[in-house]
């Protein structure tokens, strides 16, 4: 891991394959939950680069703070001018371009799978990512547009059937995403891009979990599952094919 801020409005951490098979022409960003940059994020931007073998970026979107409670994190990610955020982003797509990673993903967890989405639709068509995952996050219409993405991007997402985050990842939110998402492709009459939306059964919200301190707060929150080994390697080996074909 190394820490990179020269330039960007943000420091970002980044992380290389072990193995030393580094794709120079490609980049993932990987967006932090709503606790900010912890050790659980830490730990998926390293596994998503091993498993790919392709540079991971973990940009600091709130700027050192750090969620350490339920209430302390939901103040971070309340107050998060989201807008602003996405400008800041592309400043970092931009510096990522510059270093010739012509090739572009991102994926996000809770929080950060609402900013990968919304990312993915500021974006496009003027620079569009080459794929976007979302893993149990979801944003707001106020802030992007849903319907547009799958027509410049391809994407994948990863939901819990026992989610209880109404109107951001639970199974209603995901019937309006995938809803959306279709509904963009057939109005403007293009082929579109894949749209892979994967649920899991028994699962709830952040059930890809698995640092000490991420799985006490799961607990505490009262979220379902997490403790399924065997859906977790099912979803980490979706997310690695789906980046695998398209970086």
């Amino acid at each position: 891991m190394s820490e990179v801020n020269e330039g960007l409005p943000f420091k970002t951490l980044r992380f290389l394959p072990k193995n030393g098979q580094e794709k120079k022409n490609s980049a993932i960003i990987v967006l932090q939950e709503w606790w900010g940059i912890n050790e659980q994020i830490k730990i998926h931007a390293q596994r998503i680069a091993d498993n790919t073998n392709t540079l991971t970026v973990v940009p600091d979107l709130y700027k050192g703070k750090l969620g350490l409670s339920k209430e302390e994190a939901s103040h971070l990610m309340s107050n998060l001018d989201w807008k602003q955020a996405l400008v800041e982003l592309e400043t970092l797509v931009d510096s990522l371009k510059k270093e010739n990673r012509e090739k572009i993903g991102s994926v996000g967890f809770c929080m950060g799978g609402a900013m990968s989405l919304a990312l993915a639709s500021y974006l496009k068509p003027k620079k569009p990512l080459s794929a976007a995952v979302t893993c149990y996050g979801i944003p707001s219409s106020t802030i992007c547009d849903l319907s547009v993405i799958a027509l410049v991007t391809p994407v994948q997402g990863h939901f819990g059937n026992e989610d209880n985050m109404t109107g951001f990842s639970d199974p209603s939110a995901v019937d309006s995403l995938v809803r959306q998402l279709e509904e963009g492709i057939e109005r403007f009459d293009e082929p579109g891009k894949e749209i892979s939306i994967h649920r899991y059964d028994g699962q709830g919200h952040a059930f890809l979990n698995d640092e000490e301190w991420a799985l006490k707060m799961r607990k505490e929150l009262g979220f379902a599952g997490g403790d399924n080994d065997e859906v977790k390697s099912l979803a980490w080996g979706r997310i690695y094919e789906f980046f695998n074909k398209y970086l």
